[in-house]
């Protein structure tokens, strides 16, 4: 008995049980009251979180997914630049193509014998697919050199109904070539810029 009174005489030992106790009946009273569950969660709350987590790391997976999806369709876009007609760079389609196809014609010495007007169709809202009728009478030679010369120009042509026979069956002498020449124009103007940087 004497020695627990020198035990609880001091001060400091007296705060410090008073501690102890106070701590003690809070965490009883706590319990009761079901609030130790929001720090000590059970297994149902922590399973519950494990699930939202992972629902969340599969909705960033997907836009994560998504974001690469469109980086690659972006970065393929850009690296086809010069295979579009982009008016921003190229000038107005209507009169440059013509001069484009005529060139092709003069570094083959082809002649052409005509060369049609160009119409569009819509591809989407932003892409114009043009398409212009061109016929020839020439060598085979030159025929092989024109067609070479497209295909090495901007903007990529690409061939509709495209005919190569020979002038005459019974004696031929040149190559009768004719068709559509197809192309795709960039309208938009955002998709324009991203493709020559907003230069012209």
């Amino acid at each position: 008995m004497a020695e627990l009174k020198k035990i609880l005489e001091p001060r400091k030992n007296r705060i410090a049980i008073l501690i102890v106790g106070t701590v003690s009946i809070l965490l009883i009273v706590f319990w009761q009251m079901g609030a130790l569950d929001s720090f000590w969660p059970g297994k149902e709350l922590l399973d519950k979180e494990v699930t939202e987590i992972k629902k969340l790391q599969g909705t960033l997976q997907k836009e994560l997914n998504d974001a690469a999806v469109l980086k690659h369709r972006r970065d393929l876009f850009a690296s086809q630049s010069k295979d579009y007609w982009v008016p921003l760079r190229d000038g107005k389609a209507e009169t440059e193509v013509h001069k484009a196809v005529e060139q092709a014609a003069r570094l083959a010495n082809l002649k052409l014998s005509s060369l049609g007007d160009i119409r569009n169709s819509k591809i989407n809202d932003g892409l114009l697919m043009m398409d212009l009728s061109i016929s020839s009478t020439d060598s085979m030679e030159n025929t092989a050199r024109f067609l070479s010369e497209l295909y090495r120009s901007s903007p990529r042509f690409y061939w509709q109904r495209c005919t190569i026979r020979p002038d005459n069956l019974r004696e031929p002498k040149n190559i009768v070539l004719s068709g559509n020449l197809k192309f795709v124009l960039v309208s938009d103007e955002q998709s324009a810029a991203f493709l020559t940087g907003g230069k012209k």
